[in-house]
């Protein structure tokens, strides 16, 4: 039994891996503190695992219609610094032995070394180990050759670069460390995604691994549908589900008018969704049900087919329900996942969320809706995924670093 401290920030795609895993590990008998932003707490598993709320508001840094672009030192670097700090501070009051960390969360290599203690990073797309086999995900999208796309993961750097002040500056000022420091490497790097979706590459270091989904023990009792969505899917034909979760465009009200138009001229019910913005003034009807948000467990299984715009925890959500899946990426890793779910022949080509039209719109649900053999791969697929059981291999692998 070991004190274990796991670590999230981000969207709720990327809080839910790490709560199934947060989960898994109690339920082997270790000693869990899930940390993640306190609008988390209420999604947070319970039972054997403590939750420790941080400041890690990363909703509050996606940009709008009405602000574009979020000031890095007004905005952004307020909850970055805030993240960092609160970190410390359940660090420091829990003593983990070991820190399994989203990478995202950024305090987890400074916080190993001012314990003395191994870190485990984790990822839900396979960005920070150089490939031949594909390209830097959400930086680049096409192959480039072996050569290239392994030398591709040098970009990886940029994507932080942004905060190394910052960063040096809470070392010193809070953890007491030398600016620089000596960080320690991770110990394992390990990926919840699917190695049925995205096939292992052959050069990768065996202290990394593809794991298969975290997902959470059953919970088809613990978040019921409300009450008004319960009574729009029982009274007629499964609908299709629609929702771009967190991602928001730059005209939220030009793309509700797309996806209106198409549910329209395909004839179909929808359950549309409108997450963290990205579709605006879409309206109730006798044949489409608006929700902000709904428990993707509960509710996919009870659709004919998922639009949504590619998230790894979405997509994983839509595969493991069966359901076909049209990926309309707006940035990032989306376009990544909406390729792969397309190559299993489990979904459409992606349509990119800024190009689409109402007509392609319609014309993919369609098909969606009616190709029993994407059907029957995106089931063969979901089957592949039930069995690959990722929380408890993640959980085998971290346990291997504590030994």
């Amino acid at each position: 039994m070991a004190a274990i401290m796991v670590l999230t920030a981000g969207s709720t795609g990327d809080f839910e891996p790490f709560a199934a895993l947060a989960e898994r590990l109690g339920s082997r008998g270790h000693i869990v503190t899930l940390t993640a932003d306190a609008g988390f707490e209420r999604l947070a598993p319970g039972g054997p695992v403590d939750f420790a709320p941080i400041r890690a508001d990363f909703q509050s840094m996606v940009p709008t219609p009405e602000r574009k672009r979020p000031s890095l030192r007004g905005e952004v670097f307020p909850v970055i610094r805030g993240m960092l700090e609160d970190s410390w501070t359940v660090a420091r009051s829990t003593q983990p032995q070991v820190i399994i960390a989203h990478q995202k969360s950024l305090a987890a290599p400074h916080l190993a070394e001012k314990l003395d203690i191994p870190h485990v990073q984790a990822l839900t797309v396979p960005m920070l180990t150089p490939t031949r086999e594909f390209p830097l995900p959400g930086i680049i999208r096409h192959n480039l050759g072996a050569i290239l796309n392994r030398a591709s993961y040098r970009l990886i750097g940029m994507l932080t670069r942004p905060y190394q002040g910052l960063i040096r500056d809470w070392r010193s000022a809070s953890l007491a460390l030398a600016p620089r420091g000596n960080p320690p490497p991770p110990r394992k790097t390990l990926y919840c995604y699917s190695p049925s979706l995205v096939s292992t590459p052959a050069d990768w270091p065996p202290d990394t691994i593809a794991t298969g989904y975290w997902l959470r023990e059953d919970r088809s009792d613990a978040e019921p549908l409300h009450p008004d969505l319960e009574s729009f899917l029982a009274a007629g034909e499964p609908p299709i589900y629609i929702g771009f979760g967190s991602s928001v465009g730059p005209d939220p009200a030009h793309l509700a008018a797309v996806v209106s138009s198409a549910v329209q001229q395909a004839g179909i019910r929808a359950v549309i969704a409108s997450g963290w913005g990205a579709l605006r003034g879409m309206q109730r009807n006798s044949n489409t049900m608006v929700i902000k948000t709904a428990p993707h467990h509960s509710l996919f299984p009870r659709v004919a087919a998922v639009v949504h715009h590619g998230g790894a925890g979405t997509t994983a959500a839509g595969l493991l329900a069966a359901r076909p899946t049209i990926i309309c990426p707006f940035q990032g890793d989306q376009h990544f996942w909406g390729a792969a779910v397309h190559r299993a022949g489990a979904g459409s080509q992606p349509m990119p969320a800024k190009k689409l039209a109402p007509e392609q719109l319609a014309s993919t649900i369609q098909k969606a809706r009616d190709d029993g053999d994407m059907r029957t791969r995106a089931a063969d697929l979901s089957e592949r995924i039930a069995q690959e059981d990722g929380t408890s291999r993640a959980s085998e692998q971290i346990e291997r670093t504590l030994a």
